[in-house]
């Protein structure tokens, strides 16, 4: 009987010239192995299926093996962060924090942090809420202090929502960035939306009037916006330090969760 492994060899050889796919080698069978005795042919369907499954295992390793490399490099990320100890609470954070928690009640939801207080010193009781996202950062370019390669690089100033409802149904809704410990107002708007929905949006819907150019309000119209916001709704550089502490810590907790997550999702 003759053997079947030189039709192989012919086919497998073919199938590479032409374009290396696995159905060219099996194309390549039909024809050699057409030509052979008809108890040959049964054969050919077991050699192609053997030289399917090999590819198929083949394709498996490699997978295997690069995601084993991969759940490898994720753990050393993973141990690297924990031994450096960028997870645990900063002193710093820590002692402003237990400040704010005086008249803020503070909630972590993930990647998202909100502050919430009610002011009643007005007739009418005013709910307020701050809300920000971890990696809601403003980038800002200071060729100044790309000059200086050794001054400690600045934390980028972060964006954050205040809102301030009455029973009435209408919000007074400030968009603003934390910068250095203080706080600057982007925009200032009026919508009667629910708040849950504002801040999602991080700002009033966009079918709504977003309110007037802040930078081109009056001067002393700002500075009052300014001091409302830190007289009468508290925020004041406390709060403006915790935000922008709490938004750089909690975004590296978050991504050494990441880490092991995606680590034990490869597993």
């Amino acid at each position: 009987m003759r053997s079947i492994r030189p039709v192989a060899r012919s086919y497998c050889a073919r199938a590479s010239q032409a374009n290396g796919s696995f159905s060219a080698a099996v194309a390549a069978a039909d024809q050699s192995t057409a030509r052979l005795p008809s108890h040959f042919q049964s054969n050919r369907t077991s050699l192609a299926s053997a030289i399917n499954l090999n590819a198929s295992s083949s394709t498996v390793r490699s997978f295997s093996s690069a995601g084993h490399q991969l759940s490898d490099i994720l753990a050393r990320e993973h141990a690297e962060e924990l031994e450096n100890q960028l997870t645990a609470v900063p002193e710093e954070l820590a002692a402003v924090k237990a400040l704010v928690a005086k008249t803020w009640k503070i909630v972590d939801d993930g990647a998202v942090t909100r502050l919430y207080r009610t002011l009643t010193d007005t007739d009418t009781p005013i709910k307020v809420q701050i809300s920000f996202h971890c990696q809601d950062t403003v980038q800002v370019v200071d060729e100044y202090l790309e000059e200086e390669a050794d001054k400690e690089e600045a934390a980028d100033p972060v964006r954050f929502t205040v809102t301030c409802t009455k029973a009435v149904g209408k919000t007074l809704v400030f968009t603003c960035v934390s910068e250095d410990a203080t706080t600057r107002i982007q925009s200032v708007a009026i919508t009667n939306q629910t708040v849950e929905s504002i801040q999602a949006n991080s700002g009033v819907d966009s079918m709504q009037y977003q309110g007037p150019d802040f930078t081109e309000l009056a001067e002393d119209l700002q500075d009052a916006f300014h001091a409302y916001l830190e007289e009468e709704v508290g925020l004041n550089e406390d709060v403006a330090s915790f935000i922008a502490m709490h938004t750089d810590h909690k975004e590296e907790t978050e991504y050494v969760d990441f880490l092991e997550e995606a680590r034990v999702l490869l597993e």
